[in-house]
């Protein structure tokens, strides 16, 4: 064990003194402090695009962090971010972000253009497939699939806010879309 132990060290370090230079930084370094809920956030929006494209997250620093959107070019995002910051809330930009391209995937496993919602008393709803990949309604569906991911995303007290907000009509008809951007 200890001989084993010896050789890789041994080879360890013969592969480092070889090297005459220490490695270069490549990327900027980020100078803002970001809570273990924006990093959630920023994964789960840029997880909503595995088309192996770069993308610019523009959330607020602010909790619960909202995504405001996700773009393809920084100077988009910055635009954003730029526009819809106020004194309460500050966007900024994050990324690149490169999700991997889902393999094995056909194009007829993506290829929703959009649903309507009929809803009682007439209204219709039209979620696009480019912004919406899922849609839930109903308290049942709420706690089966919304709760339990804002509670990993967030934490309990924030998913039963949210669950009272949707019992009381205050989120959207009665329909939740899921955002590729993030919920």
């Amino acid at each position: 064990m200890r001989t084993g132990l010896a050789v890789v060290l041994v080879a360890a370090m013969t592969a480092c003194a070889g090297r005459s230079e220490a490695p270069t930084v490549v990327a900027k370094q980020d100078t803002i402090t970001k809570s273990s809920v924006l990093l959630k956030r920023l994964g789960q929006a840029a997880d909503g695009y595995r088309d192996g494209k770069d993308r610019y997250v523009v959330a607020a620093l602010e909790f619960p962090h909202k995504v405001l959107d996700v773009f393809l070019t920084q100077a988009q995002a910055d635009s954003a971010a730029a526009a819809s910051t106020t004194d309460s809330l500050h966007f900024v930009t994050f990324g690149p972000f490169r999700t991997a391209l889902e393999p094995g995937i056909v194009p007829e496993v993506d290829n929703v253009d959009s649903v309507v919602v009929f809803y009682l008393g007439g209204d219709t709803g039209v979620y696009h497939g480019e912004t919406v990949d899922a849609l839930f309604w109903g308290i049942t569906a709420f706690d089966l699939f919304v709760a339990p991911y804002l509670t990993r995303v967030y934490d309990a007290a924030y998913a039963a806010r949210q669950r009272e907000a949707y019992k009381q009509g205050r989120l959207s008809h009665s329909v939740l879309p899921h955002y590729r951007k993030s919920f």
